[in-house]
């Protein structure tokens, strides 16, 4: 994928409603190698093959594949610092995947939990404050071992 041109989006900050408007020329890809990144109000779909359970030889896409896919869709509550991501599957199997959040005011990074997608279906993960990037590093394929619960 090219890199993200001419970004803009604004985030609530606080409960206060205090506002930050955030924009930039260039930006890095969406889909870098095996990390992916989503942005505030952004939606991005990703396929690829599972190799040894992980999805590697992902590709990424502003649009749906005809194939397995998963569908990721960052977004901001109206008025509200709270944010949420829904992750949707098409694949045949329960996934899972780890998260890292970066907040609006700092460069660092921060392990989030995560609940499993099941089969063909979803996942919904919400934060109570503003974050400026997601950082989605693996996706991998449930094991038989695998409890269905949200964890790192």
């Amino acid at each position: 994928m090219p890199c993200r041109e001419n970004v803009e989006f604004t985030l609530v900050l606080d409960e206060a409603g205090n506002r930050e408007t955030f924009r930039f020329d260039r930006m890095p890809p969406p889909l870098q190698q095996d990390i992916i990144t989503l942005l505030p109000g952004e939606t991005l779909y990703v396929t690829g093959r599972f190799e040894d359970g992980v999805l590697g030889h992902r590709r990424g896409s502003y649009e749906p594949f005809d194939e397995p896919h998963l569908k990721f869709a960052f977004s901001q509550s109206d008025g509200e610092p709270n944010m949420l991501l829904i992750v949707t599957s098409t694949f045949d199997v329960p996934l899972k995947y780890r998260l890292v959040i970066m907040p609006p005011d700092s460069g660092d990074l921060y392990k989030t939990s995560t609940c499993p997608v099941i089969a063909n279906g979803g996942a919904y993960e919400m934060w109570p404050h503003a974050i400026f990037q997601l950082m989605v590093l693996e996706v991998r394929a449930m094991e038989d071992s695998d409890r269905m619960v949200c964890e790192w």
